[in-house]
C-alpha cells in the first residue's frame, strides 16, 4: 500500500511538472501579430526549446521508474 502511495505521489509530481513545462513552452511562443516586441525579440530555436523541455521530463520518467522498481 505504501509503495502505491509513493508511486502515485511521484506520478502526480511528474504530471504537474509536464503540464507546467508544456504551458511555458506554448506561452513563450504565443505572440501577437505585428507587435513591436516581436521585432525586438531575440531569435528562438524551437528544436532547442523542445529538447530543453523533453530532457527534464525524460529524467523524471527514468527516476520515477527506478524508484518504483526499487520499492
Amino acid at each position: 500500500m505504501l509503495n502505491f502511495l509513493i508511486f502515485s505521489l511521484a506520478a502526480i509530481i511528474l504530471l504537474v511538472s509536464c503540464v507546467l513545462l508544456v504551458h511555458s513552452l506554448v506561452r513563450g511562443y504565443r505572440r501577437p501579430a505585428d507587435s513591436p516586441e516581436t521585432a525586438q525579440s531575440l531569435p528562438t530555436s524551437l528544436p532547442l526549446e523542445v529538447l530543453w523541455t523533453l530532457l527534464p521530463v525524460g529524467l523524471l520518467v527514468v527516476l520515477l521508474i527506478m524508484t518504483y522498481q526499487a520499492l
